[in-house]
């Protein structure tokens, strides 16, 4: 029985959404946004940080379900909804708040 929950807590580590992420926010106008999402997993929990040209802040509400994120970041007083899926090793999805909506796409640093 522990050797099954083990393997559990394994898998759901090594699902490959821990690490560094070079991510692009799309803005309706096609206006790329560069920042980077450092997801980090230690003792069962993941957590989640945006790094921009603003500074580092933590990702509010920052939840992974499987090998879907959610997060609430902040821009310009705004709140910021995220919602990415890993697919084929990359995150996409996309972002709304502040009047607007967009895409979003990332590689983890170092992927080529």
């Amino acid at each position: 029985m522990t050797l099954g929950l083990g393997a559990s807590v394994v898998r759901a580590a090594d699902n490959g959404l821990a690490g560094k992420w070079k991510m692009v926010s799309t803005t309706p106008d096609g206006s790329e946004f560069p920042w980077t999402l450092v997801i980090s997993y230690q003792d069962g929990k993941y957590n989640g940080t945006i790094q921009s040209e603003q500074g580092d802040v933590a990702a509010k509400d920052f939840k992974v379900d499987g090998t879907t994120v959610t997060l609430t970041g902040v821009y310009q007083d705004n709140d910021y909804q995220v919602r990415l899926k890993l697919m084929d090793g990359k995150l996409k999805g996309s972002w709304s708040g502040g009047g607007d909506t967009g895409d979003i796409r990332g590689e983890k640093a170092g992927a080529s």
